[in-house]
């Protein structure tokens, strides 16, 4: 296979400052603004014929010639003793060209090369403005690079010279024209083919996917009617009701609801009969949104019961037909917002997206430090609420533009392990140990969700053996014979 070549382009201009020595014995605030001027592409790829390619465009962009002073204060040496208290101030006049916003917006991916020098006189030898940059002059002041990866501040401002090199330059040789001569120069090397290959690859396997998606969605909507389960959960807090409503056969993919549809019985099948006044009163029903992340640690741990399921569990559920065959309509009513961490566990099977709340210690921690600084005298409404503050410093896991709802990782860890998802419960037991410090893991240890789980607390265990001289004997103490048990 031939080697991929990429293709280089460059854009170059140049121009003239006139009446330089005017502009610069002139005190007050001027600055000089350069006419328009045309620029020269030039693009290049060997394996072309011709291989370069040259065409001139206008220059749309502005660069305008100041001076700016700047003092600084340096200290002086202990050594000597000085008259006066301060140190000593020292005043640097430059000449600096701004340039114009459209400039960093055009260029950004570019390299941009910049070279001043005062023209010489000498009509014999003209001076190309598009040689090699590398010759140097006699009237040769300075030159400057700016990257892609530069300072945003270097794409505004580039500094010529100091101004009182640049009079002598023009008072001492009379060969110098009375102007301040520059050329930039604009260049990138396009993608090699390779990665054009690479990205059309991608782009080729992104249309089979939105082609096999495609026919997934019409298979589904063909159908006469789509069975669609209603979950039932009551807030353990506040004890308001809250609904959630997912297609039955996502929930057939997990083990957990699998005895909840044996065989898609009649029980529990899109034809069973419901009781009118209840679907009414159903349909009048409007889920109540929770308080935001009040228990974002843990959201089941604040009781102290198992939340394993049991054999006698009962499942309540009841089932909607959304669609019907004759109406060729269907309403989806698949809620996607988290008002449990069993929904939060459904949005990350349906849509991908996982963004981890912060724990409550670190929003205490914020607050303790609020008050203990300067700010934290101000009045309370500067201190950033709850909510707020939790969507700024969540941990995102997995990011789907458009799609985002905190969850618990500790809650999510207990569903996944319950519902058998290894990935996500790998997802959640990884931010978990990750969140650990030293003046959190003791009482880690005593949570429910660590006394339920032995691979946390060997996790918890080994934390603290690591850092153990964060800790005080006596705090360390209870739990060193449970270590060594834990690693015999």
């Amino acid at each position: 296979m031939m080697a991929a070549i990429p293709e280089t382009r460059s854009v170059t201009a140049s121009g003239n400052f006139d009446n330089l020595a005017q502009f610069l014995s002139f005190d007050g605030p001027s600055d000089l603004v350069h006419p328009k001027m045309t620029y020269e592409h030039r693009l290049y790829h060997p394996r072309r014929h011709p291989a370069e390619h040259v065409y001139h465009t206008s220059c749309r962009h502005r660069f305008r010639l100041q001076r700016r002073t700047t003092k600084t204060v340096a200290a002086e040496s202990s050594m000597i003793q000085a008259s006066s208290d301060e140190g000593q101030e020292t005043v640097v006049d430059e000449l600096v060209i701004h340039l114009s916003d459209s400039v960093q917006e055009m260029y950004a991916e570019w390299g941009m090369y910049w070279e001043f020098r005062i023209p010489v006189s000498d009509t014999d030898d003209h001076h190309d403005p598009y040689v090699t940059y590398g010759h140097k002059e006699s009237g040769f002041i300075s030159e400057h690079f700016v990257s892609s990866r530069s300072n945003p501040v270097e794409w505004k401002t580039i500094t010529v010279g100091n101004v009182m090199d640049i009079q002598k330059l023009l008072a001492g040789n009379h060969t110098v024209e009375d102007a301040l001569e520059f050329t930039v120069k604009w260049s990138r090397q396009e993608p090699s083919l390779s990665e054009l290959d690479h990205t059309q690859r991608e782009l080729a396997n992104l249309k089979r996917l939105m082609a096999r998606t495609h026919c997934t969605l019409l298979t589904t909507f063909r159908q006469p009617s789509i069975d669609t389960t209603r979950l039932v959960f009551r807030s353990k807090r506040s004890g308001t009701l809250k609904y959630l409503y997912v297609p039955s056969h996502i929930l057939t993919q997990f083990e957990y609801f699998q005895p909840f549809y044996p065989g898609h019985s009649l029980e529990y099948s899109e034809t069973q009969h419901v009781d009118k006044a209840k679907r009414k009163r159903d349909e009048v029903e409007k889920p109540s949104e929770g308080p935001y992340g009040d228990d974002s640690d843990d959201e089941w741990d604040s009781d102290s019961e198992d939340v394993e399921p049991e054999k006698n569990i009962t499942f309540k559920a009841t089932i909607h037909v959304t669609g019907t065959s004759e109406g060729h309509q269907f309403q989806d009513r698949v809620k996607l917002r988290t008002v449990l961490q069993l929904a939060n566990v459904l949005f990350y099977i349906i849509i991908r997206a996982l963004y981890f709340a912060p724990l409550q210690y670190e929003y205490q921690q914020y607050r303790n430090n609020l008050r203990s600084s300067a700010i934290g005298r101000l009045p309370k409404e500067h201190c950033i609420p709850w909510p707020e503050w939790a969507e700024e410093n969540c941990y995102p896991q997995r990011v789907v533009p458009g799609f985002k709802t905190l969850t618990s990782s500790k809650s999510m860890y207990r569903l996944a392990d319950m519902l058998i998802i290894p990935q996500l419960k790998h997802l959640c037991y990884q931010h978990i140990i990750d969140s650990l410090q030293p003046d959190t893991v003791l009482s880690e240890l005593k949570s429910p969700v660590f006394m339920h789980h032995e691979e946390l607390r060997v996790a918890a265990y080994k934390f603290m053996r690591g850092n153990w001289h964060c800790f005080d004997s006596s705090e360390i103490a209870p739990f060193i014979l449970v270590s060594q048990h834990t690693y015999c």
